[in-house]
């Protein structure tokens, strides 16, 4: 059941929220616009958030108590990156790299560049599967980690 809160949290902080381009620093120094709102990142846990625009497109950072910037995501139909945007189908992705899946959290492929294209949690995604959203994530590297 709480698998589900967390995935079904997720889902509407994603739909609802928005995150950061390759010009965000490393901390976020700016005005705090986070609030009570936490967002589920692909290691499982819940961190603060902070709501941006840059270049007229919102974006969500995911943030640790000291300001850093952990998760970067968008769903704003005016962010491309590498001539992707939401919506379009996974066909559209040149990438080499293989779909990854994180069980409770969703499906994902690396695009040409350092940001994740994200499709529905909930099923396996096929060619004509649409992109969702767009995150960038810096997966831990470890020898049991698969995702890098």
């Amino acid at each position: 059941m709480i698998m589900k809160s967390k995935i079904l949290f997720f889902s509407i902080s994603v739909l609802i929220l928005s995150c950061s381009t390759s010009s965000i620093i490393e901390n976020y120094n700016g005005n705090k616009v986070v609030d009570e709102r936490r967002i589920l990142i692909p290691s499982g846990a819940l961190i603060n958030t902070a709501d941006i625009i840059e270049n007229d497109i919102k974006y969500t950072l995911g943030l640790t108590s000291n300001n850093e910037i952990k998760y970067v995501s968008t769903n704003d139909t005016k962010f491309k990156i590498e001539g992707l945007s939401v919506n379009m189908e996974l066909s559209n992705i040149e990438s080499h790299e293989e779909l990854r899946h994180i069980k409770g959290w969703g499906y994902f492929i690396k695009t040409n560049s350092d940001w994740y294209a994200a499709f529905d949690f909930k099923e396996r995604p096929n060619s004509n599967s649409k992109i969702q959203f767009f995150f960038k994530y810096k997966f831990a590297k470890s020898s049991t980690n698969i995702f890098e």
